[in-house]
């Protein structure tokens, strides 16, 4: 590093990581040398490096792994979440300029869920997925949808199609949605799922749709998102 440079080392060393993220020298799925490593390469004190690792932990381009390191997660921004977000997931992936991928990880019809808005005989459609950002794990989904008002769900693949888009399609009576965003620990089999320590803080977000004026359940949808890979953003009238 250039100690002559007007900007702060740490930043200088930021821009230098990010670079090399951009440019593919570093690729997605890839770990950065060791906070030793780039002390002795550049030869600053490791405090420094840590501090440009942290900025770019937050930007949503680094993510720590326990007991390996940070790995690469992003080369582009941030996921943004919040005011015209809520729709689908996807979009806001494909916004930030990332790839986006699905996984189903089951399908199934159960009973029961009267805690969820739905009558407690009422037959259910359960899907759970995991969502990729750029190859990355960054959201855990689990939706349910009634199964008379979506008697095709069954026969859509959900790796490929968004299931928002599919419910606007296939229920295109006026819905409202309450949805709700909290900061939790990530619990241990969820955690495992999105390849981050148990524990670790997420976004939790659920989408809580029914119909205006029937006031009946149309979907009820729980996600856990990393916050490191997405931004919130809101929007204030004055």
């Amino acid at each position: 590093m250039n100690n002559e440079y007007t900007k702060p080392l740490y930043i200088q060393l930021k821009n230098s990581i990010k670079d090399k993220i951009i440019n593919g020298e570093y690729p997605i799925g890839s770990f950065i040398p060791s906070e030793r490593t780039m002390s002795v390469s550049y030869g600053i004190n490791r405090m420094t490096v840590r501090k440009s690792i942290k900025c770019l932990v937050d930007e949503g381009l680094l993510r720590n792994i326990h007991g390996k390191g940070n790995m690469v997660i992003a080369s582009h921004g941030k996921i943004a979440l919040g005011k015209d977000s809520f729709g689908s997931l996807g979009e806001s992936v494909l916004y930030a300029g990332l790839r986006l991928s699905r996984e189903v990880l089951s399908v199934e019809v159960v009973e029961g869920l009267d805690s969820l808005g739905f009558k407690k005989d009422e037959k259910v459609l359960r899907l759970i997925r995991k969502q990729y950002a750029d190859g990355v794990p960054y959201a855990y989904q689990i939706a349910h949808m009634p199964l008379d008002l979506f008697p095709d769900f069954l026969d859509h693949d959900f790796a490929q199609e968004s299931l928002y888009e599919y419910r606007v399609r296939t229920f295109s009576k006026p819905t409202f949605c309450d949805s709700t965003l909290s900061v939790i620990p990530c619990e241990a089999e969820i955690a495992e799922k999105l390849q981050i320590p148990a524990g670790e803080k997420v976004y939790y977000l659920t989408y809580d749709t029914s119909s205006i004026r029937g006031k009946r359940r149309v979907e009820a949808t729980m996600s856990w998102q990393i916050p490191g890979s997405s931004s919130f953003v809101t929007e204030v009238d004055y």
